[in-house]
């Protein structure tokens, strides 16, 4: 994962059902309503959701500066049921947001996207660095 730059959330949530055997809320999305002046939910929670088969072993994850957005999401994901470590000499970007709706157009033919969106679930925080590779132990 070390450097995955994103990509499609839904398509690493359908990937990680081959990680889990049972189904479970990730996240809920909520978005800034002007006219309460809060953070609300308009969406479906994302749900991890099993797939046809499972692995069911220990996962090490390498991250590192250039793993953004989906590439959080899914490593933060694998965290869910302690199976999962998370490893890298960095933090992550810190890029995991839903960016689709916070798409604009600029001059020049230039674009911008940011998120317009922020989870209600809190989201785990990558190591910046591993002490005692004892930890690793049960990956060999």
């Amino acid at each position: 994962m070390r450097r995955n730059i994103g990509g499609n959330p839904r398509l690493a949530n359908n990937f990680a059902g081959y990680l889990f055997d049972n189904s479970f809320v990730l996240l809920q999305e909520s978005y800034y309503n002007p006219e309460t002046g809060k953070f609300e939910s308009q969406d479906k929670p994302q749900e991890i959701k099993p797939a046809p088969f499972q692995y069911s072993g220990p996962i090490a994850v390498l991250v590192g500066p250039d793993c953004v957005s989906a590439c959080e999401l899914f490593s933060y994901t694998l965290q869910h049921d302690g199976r999962s470590i998370v490893v890298g000499n960095f933090p992550s970007a810190g890029g995991a947001g839903e960016v689709g709706r916070g798409q604009y157009k600029l001059p020049g033919g230039l674009t911008v996207q940011f998120p317009t969106g922020r989870p209600k679930r809190r989201m785990a925080k990558c190591p910046s660095k591993v002490s005692g590779w004892s930890r690793m132990s049960r990956f060999r």
